[in-house]
């Protein structure tokens, strides 16, 4: 149910173009030998759906570094002008992040297996291969760790705000 389910919605996401490039490069063979990472269903249910109250959300909590971690992307920084009388307000910024339960993701090391060989890396010498997976396995875990819905974090500004 859950094969299905992931390639609905991959349906759903799908834009023209990256159905024609998945379909002209031959990606379908190469993915059904994937295994499958994880799911919206590895979250408590609560947690998931609560996550869609945004700032409203009573389940919220702060992340807790010892057990969680941050990905940090796009932040956007401005300064909002009052209406009136046209001045300028104190600094604002919106932080977009990704919250991770650390070291939660499944067993990697079929996964860093698999990937090494598709690239080639099998052909090399044994201490190739080796940095090749450890390097693969620090990439992909991540993507392997369970989200952490429902978090938040303080961010301090230079100026103590």
């Amino acid at each position: 149910m859950q094969i299905a389910f992931d390639r609905a919605r991959q349906l759903l996401q799908e834009t023209r173009g990256d159905r024609r490039t998945r379909t002209e490069e031959g990606f379908q063979p190469t993915e059904r030998t994937l295994p499958r990472l994880s799911s919206l269903w590895d979250i408590p249910w609560a947690q998931n759906i609560s996550s869609y109250l945004g700032s409203r959300n009573p389940l919220a909590g702060p992340v807790d570094p010892k057990t969680e971690s941050v990905w940090l992307f796009d932040t956007t920084a401005y300064r909002p002008i009052h209406p009136y009388p046209h001045s300028q307000q104190p600094w604002q910024a919106e932080f977009h992040t990704a919250f991770f339960k650390t070291g939660t993701g499944r067993d990697v090391s079929k996964i860093v297996a698999d990937i090494a060989d598709k690239v080639g890396l099998k052909k090399g010498s044994g201490e190739e291969r080796e940095r090749g997976e450890k390097t693969i396995a620090e990439r992909l875990q991540p993507f392997v760790d369970v989200v952490a819905p429902a978090r938040w974090v303080e961010v301090k500004l230079p100026d103590g705000k």
